[in-house]
C-alpha cells in the first residue's frame, strides 16, 4: 500500500512538474534540435524582517533569504528561446510569506503553500538545465541566495565559474561603467517590450532577461567577465584600494523613513559567508565615518572578510543602505586594522560630554590668573 502510494506521489509531482514548466506566455521558440548553451535563471525569494526568526539549520547555516519561484529560460546561442521551466517552492515549516514581499511579487499565502519542498523543485530544475553550458543571472544576488538555500539543506553547491552576470555585462557594453541597473531600466533603454509581463515573477524577469541579452554581445562578455580586471595605478586611497579588491556579495535595501532606522535595520542583519553559507562572526570594532562604515567578519573556514555599510538619502526623502563584502585578503585586512587604530577607541572617536547641571571648572593660567 505504502509502494502504491509512494508511485502516486511521484507520477503527481512529475505530473506537477511538467504543467509547471509550459510557458506562460506564447512567445516564439527556436528548434530545440539546434541544442541549448544557455539558461537564463530568476529567483524570487522571501525575506524575513529582523522581528522574526530567521532560518537557522542544525549545522549554524542562517537562510535570510528563502526561495519561493525559480523561474528559468533555456536558449540557444543567439538568445533565442527553446524552453522554460518554473516552479513554486513552499516555505517550510510555519514560516510565512513577508507582507512587502507578497506586495512585491502578488502572491498569497496561499498560493505559495501549493508549491514544492525546495529539494524536489530543485531537482526539477537540474534535471531540466543538465544539458547547459552556462547560466545567466541579472545580479549577482540569484547566484548568492542559490548557493544559501542549497548550503541549509546540505545539498552540493553550484559550480559558480558557470554563472555569469548580465547586468555586469550590460553595465560595461551600454553604460561603460560597472554600476548596477534595475531589471526595468534597461528594458526601457534597450527596448525591449515587456509590456505584456509582470515583473517580479521569476519565470517573467527570466524573459525579460532574455530580451536584453539579445541585444547584448553575451559571448564577448561572458568571455570578458573570465579575464582579470586590469589594475589601475596604484594610488593608496580608500577608492582605488577598493577598485582593486574582489567583492563577493552585496545586498541593498531601501523605503526607510529615517536614517537611523535604515542604519538599525542593515546592522542587525546576518552576514553569511559567500562560500559555506555559514553565518560569520561580526568583530566589535569598526571604523566609521557618518553614513559610511566597515566590520569585519570572520568564517570559521574560509577566513575573515571586510564588509562596507553605506546609507544614503534618496530623491524621494527616504533612506536605503547597501552591503558589499569582499573576499579575504590580506592588504583590505591592514588597511582596516591600521585605521581603526590611527581612529582610537575602537575605531569610532567619541568627544566627551559634560553632564547637565555640572559646574564648569575655571582655568587657571601659569600666572595665577583666571
Amino acid at each position: 500500500m505504502n509502494h502504491a502510494f509512494s508511485l502516486f506521489r511521484r507520477l503527481w509531482d512529475a505530473m506537477r512538474g511538467a504543467l509547471a514548466r509550459k510557458p506562460a506566455l506564447s512567445l516564439a521558440r527556436h528548434d530545440e534540435k539546434s541544442g541549448a548553451r544557455y539558461v537564463v535563471v530568476d529567483l524570487e525569494w522571501n525575506q524575513y524582517p529582523k522581528w522574526a526568526r530567521t532560518p537557522v539549520s542544525r549545522e549554524g547555516i542562517v537562510m535570510p533569504h528563502e526561495i519561493i519561484q525559480i523561474g528559468a529560460v533555456k536558449v540557444d546561442g543567439a538568445f533565442r528561446v527553446i524552453d522554460t521551466f518554473t516552479a513554486g517552492v513552499r516555505l517550510q515549516g510555519r514560516r510565512k510569506l513577508s507582507k512587502h514581499v507578497a506586495r512585491v511579487v502578488q502572491k498569497t499565502q496561499a498560493e505559495i503553500d501549493q508549491g514544492d519542498d525546495f529539494p524536489v523543485a530543485y531537482a526539477y530544475f537540474s534535471d531540466w538545465s543538465a544539458d547547459a553550458e552556462r547560466f545567466v543571472t541579472w545580479g549577482s544576488d540569484d547566484l548568492r541566495v542559490f548557493q544559501n538555500n542549497l548550503a541549509y539543506y546540505k545539498m552540493s553547491p553550484l559550480d559558480a565559474a558557470c554563472w555569469y552576470d548580465a547586468q555586469m555585462v550590460y553595465a560595461r557594453q551600454v553604460r561603460g561603467d560597472r554600476v548596477q541597473t534595475a531589471l526595468a531600466t534597461a528594458a526601457a533603454t534597450l527596448d525591449v517590450d515587456d509590456s505584456d509581463l509582470a515583473h517580479h515573477d521569476a519565470l517573467n524577469d527570466a524573459y525579460i532577461t532574455v530580451g536584453i541579452c539579445a541585444c547584448l554581445d553575451m559571448e564577448t562578455g561572458m568571455d570578458e567577465l573570465e579575464l582579470p580586471r586590469p589594475r589601475p595605478k596604484l594610488q593608496y586611497n580608500e577608492n582605488r584600494l577598493f577598485m582593486q579588491k574582489k567583492f563577493v556579495s552585496a545586498g541593498s535595501e531601501g523605503g526607510f523613513e529615517t536614517r537611523a532606522l535604515a542604519k538599525q535595520h542593515c546592522s542587525s542583519l546576518p552576514v553569511c559567508c559567500p562560500v559555506c553559507g555559514n553565518a560569520m562572526k561580526m568583530e566589535t570594532r569598526r571604523v566609521s565615518s557618518g553614513d559610511r562604515w566597515m566590520k569585519m567578519a570572520g568564517c570559521k573556514v574560509h577566513g575573515k572578510h571586510l564588509i562596507r555599510y553605506r546609507v544614503r538619502r534618496r530623491p524621494s526623502g527616504e533612506f536605503s543602505w547597501t552591503r558589499t563584502v569582499y573576499a579575504p585578503d590580506d592588504e583590505l585586512e591592514t588597511y582596516f586594522r591600521e585605521k581603526a587604530a590611527r581612529s582610537g577607541n575602537g575605531g569610532k572617536r567619541h568627544r566627551s560630554r559634560k553632564k547637565p547641571g555640572q559646574p564648569v571648572q575655571p582655568q587657571i593660567t601659569a600666572g595665577g590668573q583666571v
